[in-house]
This record gives structure tokens, sequence and C-alpha cells, in this order.
């Protein structure tokens, strides 16, 4: 029907038109931004895929942190057992010198002074180890023992598996300072164990061997968790990589569909803006009825 009022020609050219000028603005969005979702409205289910996707990976970021300050407070931790070992070792040898018949009372003295010295020096290792704070190794109040910090999260999530509580996996038994070593009754680290004479050296041979066992036993137990949670930081790599590529998958455009989607709406658009001009003079057609 040729009518004037009512252009249907021209009605439906501008619904084309407009569906094409939209289609060119979500390519257009698209390429600019980088992103296939822009707006809830482009993929509702895809946004909130990737919007969890997305939380997950900054946990899993966070993880990954607290999992490498676990392995550096670890580390600190070992390397001053070991100094602790080494201290030992040398006041073993003290010891048995000292436990020696043709050892006079004077030489045993200045064996002596040597000794004490080594004791407290163990001592202030343990005293001053610390991390971020806080002691590592002082009894008490340390961060195998006590209330301090004894849980690493790990994970990404709020299960036990996410978590790594280290009094369990270490042994807080072990992670304490030298003042909690004991043989029979005697708290090495104390005036009450001493080279100064010769049975007292023997008994402080036996009481340094039974330290030097614990803090190897504390030793592996922190080689073995640090060895864990090189394992853990190596799965959450993985893991980040992978939940990357899905979330690119859904969030990222792929120009090459883009570019192509683009220069179809361009000439769609180009195509129903002529159109439209030329349906606006469908009415005048009219005008040559009339003459």
């Amino acid at each position: 029907m040729l009518a004037i009022y009512t252009n249907n020609f021209s009605i439906t050219a501008q619904k084309n038109l407009n569906g094409n000028r939209g289609m060119l603005q979500t390519s257009i969005e698209r390429l600019s931004s980088g992103l296939r979702i822009n707006h809830a409205s482009d993929d509702a289910a895809g946004l909130a895929i990737a919007t969890g996707m997305n939380a997950q990976l900054k946990s899993m970021g966070q993880a990954s942190r607290n999992a490498n300050d676990g392995v550096s407070m670890l580390n600190t931790a070992e390397g001053a057992m070991n100094q602790q070992v080494n201290i030992l070792t040398r006041m073993r040898e003290l010891a048995s010198q000292s436990a020696n018949g043709t050892v006079t009372d004077t030489q045993r003295s200045s064996i002596q002074t040597e000794f004490g010295a080594l004791q407290s020096e163990i001592d202030r290792i343990a005293n001053v180890t610390t991390f971020n704070g806080v002691s590592l190794l002082a009894s008490g109040n340390g961060a195998f023992v006590g209330s301090g910090i004894t849980n690493l999260q790990i994970g990404a999530g709020a299960t036990t598996s996410d978590s790594l509580n280290l009094n369990t996996a270490v042994g807080a038994s072990a992670l304490v300072g030298f003042n909690g070593f004991t043989t029979s009754g005697l708290q090495v680290g104390t005036s009450s164990v001493t080279v100064s004479g010769l049975a007292w050296a023997q008994t402080a041979l036996g009481a340094i061997d039974s330290a030097l066992n614990v803090l190897n036993q504390a030793r592996g137990g922190i080689g073995a968790v640090t060895n864990r949670l090189g394992y853990t930081l190596s799965n959450l790599a993985t893991s980040n990589q992978n939940i990357n590529a899905a979330q690119s998958q859904i969030m990222d455009a792929d120009y090459a569909t883009e570019v192509s989607s683009f220069t179809r709406n361009q000439i769609l658009v180009q195509a129903s803006t002529a159109i439209l001009a030329q349906a606006n003079q469908v009415p005048q057609t009219v005008l040559q009825l009339l003459g």
C-alpha cells in the first residue's frame, strides 16, 4: 500500500539501520577494549564464570606469596639451626677433649670458658632468630610453638587442604630454643651442664648428642615442608596458567573474528543508510499519481 502518513519502507530501513549500528558499536567496543565481554548483556553466563575465575586467580596469587613467605621463614629457621649444629659440634669436640684423663684442671677451665660462651651463643641464636618480627625458635613464643604464626594459607579455598599447619608438619617439640633440649633431666644450655670436670664432660657428651639428634630431626622436618611448599608453588603456577587460559577463552576478543564482523557491520550500516535515504523518497511518488 502506498501511503503518505506511514512509510513502511522507511520504518523497516530504520529498524535495520539501528540494528546494524548496534552490532557495529559492539564490534568497535570489542576491538578497542580487546574484550569479547564488556557488559553483562554481552554474555551474562560467561561474565559470571569469568568473574569467579578472576577471584580465584587473585586468591591463588596471594597463596603463592604466602607459600614463598613460608619457604623464606623455614629457610631462616633452618639457617639458624645449622649454626646451632655447628656450635654443638664444636662443643662436643670440647667436651671430648675435656673428658680425656690427660687434661689438667687448668686446661679444663680454659675449655669451659669457650664451652660456656658457645652455650650462650646457642641461646642467643634461638632468641634473635625472627621472621617479620615473629620469633621462630625461642621456646614459648615462636612461630612454631606457642601462639605465633602456625598456619600458612597455600590454597585459594577455605578447606583444610588449602592451609598448612607448621606445628603438625614440622613438629613443634623440635623447633624450640636450645634451652629446650634435655636429656636425663639435664638441661643443656644451663650451668648444670659443664665440662670443667672429667665426669661432667662425659655427661655433656650425651646431652650434646641428644641435642644434635633433636636438631637434625627438626631440620629434616623443615626440609620436608620446604619441599612440599616447592611442589605447592609449582602446582599453583600450573593452575594459574590453566585458569588464565580458560578465562581468556571466555573474556578476550578474537581479533580475526571481530575484524571480520566489523567490516561486515560497517558495510551493513552504510548500505542501510543508503537504503533509508531511498525509502524516505517513496512517499513522493504519490505526487506522480496526483499529477
